[in-house]
């Protein structure tokens, strides 16, 4: 989605914080988490989730999930 596609101030705001994230210092999770949550909150979607694939793409490394209770 182009920049100036999105009318919401708001929204465009929260999507480029989340880009500015990208040259934190932050760990992979936490970065990740952050993106999910910048998703999931501008979908207004209850929970998110994120799957990333081994090298072999066969199997999950990391697994972000967001809103969800750990049940």
């Amino acid at each position: 989605m182009p920049y100036d596609a999105i009318d919401d101030p708001t929204v465009l705001r929260r999507l480029l914080e989340a880009v500015l994230l990208l040259e934190a210092d932050l760990s992979l999770p936490l970065l990740l988490h952050h993106f999910v949550e910048e998703a999931r909150a501008m979908a207004g979607a209850r929970y998110g989730a994120l799957g990333v694939l081994d090298e072999e793409r066969t199997g999950l490394v990391e697994f972000i999930a967001v809103g969800m209770s750990p049940e």
